[in-house]
């Protein structure tokens, strides 16, 4: 089984219950995430992140292309935002889940057939096609 992308766990923690550290704007068209008690979401969810940084999870927020917006709430809530990624709106999840995974496939795929870096015998562009 292949693991779960970090849309698809964001998702299933925002759906669960209401948190304290990590929840959706009133509308749902953001990701609220409170950075002042991240170690909070790192022991209530350990298996949420790899890297349990808050570093490593806005990483993760730029990979998948969400915005941040640099203005801070009261009490330590940073916003972020993606269209793709709406409360009540799954359909749109698969869809951003998919993009991210095919532009990640194409990217890779490119890397490899760059001069140089095929280094196994004789292997032809036709063959990653």
């Amino acid at each position: 089984m292949p693991p779960i992308s970090f849309p698809i766990k964001l998702w299933n923690m925002l759906n669960s219950r209401q948190q304290d550290t990590l929840r959706w704007s009133g509308d749902g068209s953001e990701v609220l995430v409170n950075e002042e008690r991240f170690d909070e979401l790192v022991e209530q969810h350990p298996s949420f992140l790899r890297q349990r940084t808050l570093s490593g999870l806005q990483r993760l927020f730029a990979v998948y292309e969400f915005h941040r917006d640099d203005q801070e709430d009261s009490g330590g809530w940073i916003r972020y935002s993606h269209p793709c990624f709406v409360r009540g709106q799954p359909d749109l999840l698969e869809i951003f889940v998919l993009e991210h995974q095919t532009r990640r496939y194409i990217q890779v795929r490119w890397a490899l057939l760059k001069p140089g870096n095929i280094k196994v015998g004789r292997l032809h562009k036709a063959q990653f096609m």
